[in-house]
């Protein structure tokens, strides 16, 4: 396995993490982790060169959306965080767009080299997955799962798709992106009570799983099982995209589940070993995680889905 990741993933924000629910500097803790262990495992570090252009983003976003990403209102809206507002434009952009952009293009990047080198991928960063052609919502302004499929069709890729979405959100942006895409199969486990709550949405997911707020380790990894066994019988698959949030852990305030450390390693285990099974390579994202325990929960999915099972953290 390989790890995609850049230091411009973070956003550098001052104070961010004292008023808002978003770690900004996550990526960073997640990787210090990792480092300390990468000795000891298989894997490879890669950086994408630069952040997704525009014209990357014309892809599956409309024009008249993007020049908005200019302008701190509509940056402040996406994040729900009014403060942002007060920021001249040009700084919200640098210390906002630009890291979803270059976490875009670590997705992007990860997408072609699971696909052509046939490896799996953990990019330590994105799974924007609420952005929608014409707007952004719930944190995301652009949507890098949507950049990735619409770039590997271009180059080619005709077979089928699975998307796993454990999010403790639905995957409402995915969904109105890739709706033209019936070869994507889109696996989706959701608390049904909290946002987005998108009917249209769900009409397009094939496989869609309601959890109720609170929901325990037990019942979500059985429900996890057979819906991916119900993904199985719709395969095979050339490639696999797994958006592995960390929201699902029973401290986080936003997603509102029960899910335990230890659910959430078996939880990621479980996808990791049916992309396997499925004999498709898969392309990991790290998702929401609003705790200060997202860090140490992502970064020990990582290390194990490069073969460091049991390593310390």
């Amino acid at each position: 396995m390989q790890i995609i990741y850049s230091p411009r993933y973070n956003f550098q924000i001052p104070f961010l993490d004292r008023v808002y629910w978003f770690d900004g500097r996550k990526f960073a803790r997640v990787m210090g982790a990792v480092e300390k262990v990468q000795s000891t495992i298989k894997t490879v570090v890669r950086t994408p060169t630069s952040m997704a252009s525009m014209e990357d983003c014309l892809a599956v976003h409309d024009q008249a959306y993007l020049d908005t990403l200019k302008l701190s209102k509509t940056v402040a809206d996406v994040l729900e965080f009014a403060p942002v507002r007060f920021l001249p434009n040009r700084v919200s952009e640098r210390l906002i767009v630009e890291p979803q952009l270059w976490m875009a293009a670590g997705t992007m990047l990860a997408g072609h080299l699971a696909w052509t080198h046939k490896m799996d991928i953990y990019n330590v960063g994105g799974g924007f997955h609420h952005a929608y052609p014409d707007h952004g919502e719930g944190f995301c302004l652009v949507n890098d799962i949507a950049l990735m499929v619409k770039a590997l069709r271009a180059k080619g890729m005709t077979g089928k798709v699975a998307y796993v979405d454990v999010d403790a959100h639905m995957g409402n942006g995915v969904a109105h992106c890739l709706a033209s895409d019936r070869g994507v199969v889109m696996v989706d486990l959701y608390n049904r009570n909290i946002y987005p709550q998108n009917p249209r949405a769900l009409d397009r997911i094939d496989i869609p799983v309601q959890i109720s707020i609170g929901v325990g380790d037990y019942e979500y990894l059985a429900k996890l099982e057979r819906a991916l066994s119900q993904a199985s019988e719709r395969g095979p698959y050339e490639l696999c995209i797994v958006v592995a949030g960390t929201d699902v852990y029973q401290k986080d305030p936003i997603g509102k589940m029960g899910i335990t450390e230890e659910g959430i390693r078996r939880r990621d285990r479980l996808v990791f070993e049916w992309c396997k099974s499925m004999g498709a390579s898969f392309v990991a994202l790290t998702g929401g995680g609003y705790t200060k325990d997202s860090a140490r929960l992502v970064s020990t999915s990582v290390i194990e889905a490069a073969g460091g099972l049991g390593k310390k953290v």
